[in-house]
């Protein structure tokens, strides 16, 4: 569905990858005179262990927080022209071993057809999953039957209309390999 679809487009250009650095002979020479200026001796200031003084730590770009954001155009037989948008971050709970996530996907179209679709994933410090999902759809439609030999004049307008929850919390045993915990899921 329309959900789907930009939550996977999203994801594959969100771990895209951060482009590698520039390593052109311009740039090599400031990145000498960097390592060069790393392996002096720090200046000694009275009071202050040796290794701390003049040393800062480089930001830890793996617990940093980022997002996107994607409007998207799209036309399909069964909607017709629509537009949809989705959007994420990416976040580090303090103390937890893995990245946090949240997501949300919205589309509509001429036809009155709409979807919602809010997901998260929380790790916590302890190891421990906290996961939900709600999703919000209204899709007017035709229906001409079941099999081959269905007709035109067989078309019956319905309607497709849901809200679906699910929630899990996933605790670590036996390390961080296995996980077990309950899941609940109403629609």
């Amino acid at each position: 569905m329309i959900g789907s679809a930009l939550a996977a487009l999203a994801a594959a250009l969100l771990t895209a990858g951060i482009p590698a650095p520039d390593l052109r002979e311009a740039d090599g020479a400031r990145l000498r005179a960097a390592a060069a200026e790393a392996e002096a001796p720090p200046p000694e200031s009275p009071g202050a262990p040796a290794a701390e003084v003049g040393r800062s730590q480089p930001p830890d770009r793996s617990r940093a927080r980022s997002w996107f954001a994607l409007p998207m155009l799209f036309w399909l037989p069964e909607t017709k022209l629509g537009l949809a948008a989705t959007g994420g971050v990416h976040f580090h709970v303090p103390d937890a071993a893995e990245a946090s996530n949240a997501f949300l996907v919205a589309g509509y179209t001429v036809q009155g057809q709409g979807s919602v679709d809010a997901s998260s994933d929380v790790w916590l410090r302890s190891g421990a999953l906290l996961s939900g999902r709600l999703r919000a759809v209204h899709y007017p439609d035709s229906f001409y039957g079941i099999g081959p030999e269905t007709t035109l004049a067989e078309r019956e307008e319905m309607t497709r209309r849901f809200l679906e929850l699910t929630l899990g919390a996933e605790l670590p045993v036996l390390g961080q390999r296995l996980r077990i915990g309950p899941r609940v899921h109403a629609r």
